[in-house]
């Protein structure tokens, strides 16, 4: 008779009752002091919402090892950063490549002392668009199509599949060296807006996003054979950075696109990785919040019962901003996250 070891945990997803409430700040409801001492890993953590994230984890006094492929901007943060008294060191990393992405990850493992505790998926990048080679003015009489580019995939996608892998591998393998068992190990991802609903001629992107919810929705609950990591999602609308400037953002706000603040984000990934009670939970997290960062995210509830996101986002169409309401040409080049 087969055992059933490796099966599948009972789904808490089916529970109603885990509806989490995000709006809450994050004083006086988590303690962040929990990941002191912990190592994390940021993908593309050297600029825009990477950076956001690992500097709040270094804030917290987690031991970041930010990577991306940019050495100039991988260095001058970890400059940055260290001259704060904080620790990080950048680790050069191709998001798309397997070997890079497995030689980072042994990197780390190194420089950590056999210690991984945090990976956050942020690689994501929006450049070239499917529909882009099919457009009327591209056509030459007898011509072949030509292949449309994959690197969007690449990076969006196949790169947080890698690194999914990585993650739970690292996890299992490094599970009798933790040196605090008492914290799970955290897998979190940041998806989009555009993982939800659709991106008018945003096809590669919104691919690639609607792969890393379905990534994150077939591994969030780990088997009971397997160290038992939290893994949530962040899906936030566009993201205000600073290579969001002049024309980019001016093509966004004609698309009555609003920018997300960095410090939404974060709120909510922070939340997500501090509070012991959210496991598996999906967090949208709102553009235009004031005052407290993060007062607008909601849970999207993003399970059966919660129709897979679907009414979350119905009750809230009239009051944020969803990527089926904004038309990028094909000439955008806005950076979304």
């Amino acid at each position: 008779m087969a055992s059933n070891r490796d099966s599948a945990i009972s789904l808490p997803s089916l529970n109603t009752k885990l509806k989490i409430d995000f709006s809450q700040p994050l004083e006086g409801t988590v303690d962040t002091g929990v990941i002191k001492g912990k190592t994390a890993i940021v993908q593309d953590g050297a600029t825009g919402l990477g950076l956001g994230i690992a500097t709040a984890l270094a804030e917290q006094g987690a031991n970041v090892a930010i990577c991306g492929s940019d050495p100039k901007a991988g260095e001058a943060a970890e400059t940055d950063l260290n001259g704060r008294g904080l620790c990080v060191s950048y680790f050069k990393t191709d998001s798309g490549d397997w070997n890079s992405l497995l030689s980072t990850f042994k990197q780390v493992v190194a420089w950590s002392r056999d210690q991984l505790d945090i990976v956050v998926t942020t690689a994501g990048i929006v450049t070239h668009n499917m529909l882009m080679s099919a457009l009327p003015r591209n056509h030459r009489p007898g011509a072949d199509p030509p292949k449309p580019p994959t690197n969007v995939l690449e990076i969006n996608f196949l790169g947080v599949y890698y690194t999914t892998s990585l993650a739970i591998w690292y996890f299992n393998q490094l599970e009798s060296k933790r040196l605090d068992p008492s914290f799970n190990p955290q897998l979190l991802f940041i998806c989009s807006m555009a993982g939800y609903e659709g991106l008018e001629f945003g096809t590669d992107y919104a691919a690639s996003k609607h792969g890393v919810r379905a990534i994150w929705k077939t591994t969030r609950w780990p088997r009971q054979s397997m160290a038992q990591y939290q893994s949530n999602l962040l899906a936030p609308t566009y993201v205000s950075k600073k290579k969001i400037a002049g024309e980019s953002e001016q093509k966004l706000r004609e698309h009555n696109a609003q920018t997300n603040d960095i410090a939404d984000v974060v709120a909510g990934a922070l939340r997500c990785i501090c509070d012991k009670k959210v496991q598996g939970r999906a967090v949208g997290c709102v553009q235009g919040s004031t005052g407290t960062p993060g007062r607008l995210n909601f849970d999207l509830c993003d399970d059966l019962t919660g129709g897979s996101g679907g009414k979350e986002l119905l009750d809230k169409a009239e009051d944020i901003w969803l990527p089926s309401s904004a038309t990028l040409k094909e000439d955008s080049d806005c950076a979304v996250q």
